[in-house]
């Protein structure tokens, strides 16, 4: 029976990385060892769904007085003698001496150089739901196998009555996926009563990069990510870009490797 639980962990694990975008036979051992905690333990499910992890960063960032500036494109890093001095962005430049990029490297041209042999991983199609009434009773994520796989996601915050979910597919999506998930036997598409579609395009476009971070290609990968710093003096890369990976706890591993190594503030 604990064989039998573990064989479907594994699946789990591979059902993530190709919903991802990578081919299992590329990606090293220890990258399933994150999703197998993941499943057996649910050591990075937020109550609320990432929106709620979005609003607690906001307030920290606040009661830390950070100075905040949103919708201003980073055009490059400003660079003198192999040292970061700046930032150019399309409001204009800013002076700094140490640098963390969250985004894909691939954006700015100082780092562009340093990650041509990497390639971004392609994000699967997308669709947040919000649906009323009743629903299936269901866990808070409901992996589908097969042609198209697909990933539900039902933890996100909704008023009252409804909810709100988020369904990812990759494969033979030649119908709506909505459909496709009413096909698996979850049909709730006469109670969606709000829908935001987003295909993989669409998702670069709007994290500027892959939200996937980077391909695997074999564990040769690791090395050529970026982070936590990187060959320009007082850079530091951190994200799904960076080392050890996208996904919540490699995510919030760079930072803290960031975060040792730039030190108190």
């Amino acid at each position: 029976k604990g064989l039998g639980k573990d064989k479907r962990l594994h699946e789990l694990a591979l059902d993530h990385l190709v919903i991802e975008g990578h081919n299992p036979r590329d990606v090293p051992w220890w990258i399933g060892a994150w999703h197998y905690v993941e499943q057996n333990f649910g050591a990075w499910t937020i109550p609320g769904g990432m929106g709620a992890l979005t609003a607690a960063l906001e307030k920290r960032l606040q009661t830390r007085g950070v100075s905040v500036i949103t919708g201003t494109p980073v055009l490059d890093l400003v660079v003198e003698g192999g040292r970061v001095v700046g930032v150019r962005t399309a409001a204009g430049s800013h002076d700094a001496d140490r640098v963390v990029v969250a985004i894909d490297p691939r954006r700015l041209p100082a780092l562009a150089v340093h990650v041509a042999r990497t390639m971004p991983a392609i994000p699967p199609v997308m669709a947040h739901l919000g649906v009323m009434g009743e629903v299936p009773e269901l866990p808070a994520e409901v992996v589908l196998h097969g042609d198209p796989q697909m990933i539900l996601r039902t933890t996100g915050t909704a008023p009252d009555g409804a909810h709100a979910w988020t369904l990812m597919g990759r494969g033979r999506l030649a119908e709506d996926i909505v459909t496709a998930l009413a096909r698996k036997g979850i049909r709730v598409r006469d109670q969606v009563e709000v829908r935001v579609d987003r295909s993989p395009r669409d998702l670069v476009e709007l994290w500027g990069g892959s939200p996937a971070g980077v391909l695997w290609q074999g564990r040769q990968t690791a090395l050529r990510r970026l982070g936590p710093d990187t060959p320009v003096n007082g850079v530091y890369q951190v994200g799904a870009h960076a080392k050890p990976g996208a996904g919540l706890p490699q995510v919030g591993l760079s930072a803290a490797q960031v975060a040792t190594l730039i030190g108190p503030a």
